[in-house]
Formats: structure tokens, sequence, C-alpha cells
């Protein structure tokens, strides 16, 4: 039996704009094909991260990045040593992704932005049908991070595959180091996302990157060849 797994995050929320801070409503989908195993590369990630004192945890992208929450005390050093170890983990799995992006600032409500997502989500199940239609099952993993995006998840996902789609919605991000790569895959749109619109890097998204060629050179590019 061919199954398929898809891993959900975002970034922003469906709030009105307010700040180019918040200009985005970013959700990505990691897709994995269950047949292609990846638990070597999982092994090394983690041994890799439990070398660097993350036993057990994510390290989210954003926060590796901006010094912030569980890394406000780590060195630049160190955050760019976790943050090496997932993109060589992400660029190199067996995966490929979709970014549904939705900027806020020429959207009136909450309604209009999730009419946005569920839009591009249909037209992108329409596009790839044969693909979908291809497995026996396909499973969907979310952390019911936003009420309003997991309704909207069962709702398109649901009608476009019926009895054929397992939803997960209470998962702990920890269990799957493919919830993970969503989330880093996330992370580096909503940046790309700031840099072609002019908001540019913040400060600490500047030390972090030293520049934008960089970023584009060393990870933007070697992770968009995943791109469904």
């Amino acid at each position: 039996m061919r199954e398929l797994s898809i891993f959900v995050d975002e970034s922003g929320d469906f709030s009105h704009y307010c700040k180019p801070s918040n200009a985005f409503c970013i959700v990505s989908f990691v897709l994995h094909e269950q047949d292609k195993d990846i638990s070597q590369a999982i092994e090394a990630l983690n041994s890799t991260l439990n070398f660097l004192g993350f036993e057990d945890c994510v390290a989210h992208a954003m926060p590796l990045i901006r010094k912030n929450n569980e890394f406000g005390d780590f060195h630049i050093k160190d955050r760019l040593a976790v943050f090496n170890k997932i993109f060589d983990f992400v660029s190199n799995a067996p995966i490929s992704y979709k970014n549904i992006v939705v900027c806020k600032k020429f959207k009136k409500s909450p309604k209009e932005i999730m009419d946005d997502v569920s839009g591009q989500l249909n037209a992108f199940l329409s596009n790839n049908m044969e693909y979908f239609t291809s497995f026996d099952k396909i499973i969907v993993y979310y952390d019911s991070g936003q009420n309003h995006l997991k309704s909207t998840l069962k709702s398109v996902l649901g009608k476009a595959f019926g009895k054929h789609i397992d939803f997960r919605m209470v998962i702990k991000p920890c269990d799957y180091k493919l919830f993970q790569a969503a989330d880093f895959i996330c992370t580096l749109e909503l940046i790309i996302q700031k840099l072609n619109t002019g908001i540019g890097f913040n400060n600490n998204e500047k030390y972090f990157f030293r520049s934008e060629a960089r970023f584009r050179n060393k990870y933007l590019q070697h992770i968009e060849r995943l791109k469904f």
C-alpha cells in the first residue's frame, strides 16, 4: 500500500495586516512518500543535535536565527552549527514541498486570508490530482497551532481525498523530524518574501546570514530544488 505523509506548518497568523513584520501568512506542506526511507538521515540528525545539546528537542529555525526563546544564551557559532545541520538534513531528504503565501496587506479580513489559502490549496491539489490519487492513503500531520488552518485543512483535503485521508492533528513536533523540515522551509519562505518585497532582514537576520547574497547562494537555492 502506497502512503504519502504531509507535514504542515505555518508562519504568521490570520489577523489583519498591521505592520511589515506581520505582512505575510505562509503555510508550508512537506511531502514524503513513505517508501523512501529516511531513517538513517534522521538518526544522523538526532545524533548531531544530541551532541550539540538538543536531545529530544525541536530546534525551531526562527529562534535560532533571531537568538530568542531557548537560544537566547547561545553563541552564534553554536546556533549556526544547529541551523546548518538541519539545513543539511532538509536539503538532502527525499521530500518535496509546496508553500502557500498570502500577502495580508491586500486582504480586508481574516476570512479573505483563509479564502486565499483555501483557493491556493485547492488549485495545487487540482493541478496534481493524478499524483495524489496514486496513493492508497494520505496522512496529514499538523500540531493544531491555529484553529482556522486546522479547519481549512480538514475541509479542503477531506473533500479532495475522502476516506483515503488520515488527519493527525494532535502531534508533538519533537516526534517528527519532517515537521521540523516544514518549520525550516516555512521560515526560509518568510525571509525570501521579506527580501523580495523590500522589507529586508531585521538586525538579527542580517547578523546571522551576513548578506542577502550569502543567504540565497548558501541556503535558498538548495532548498528550492525540492519545490513540488
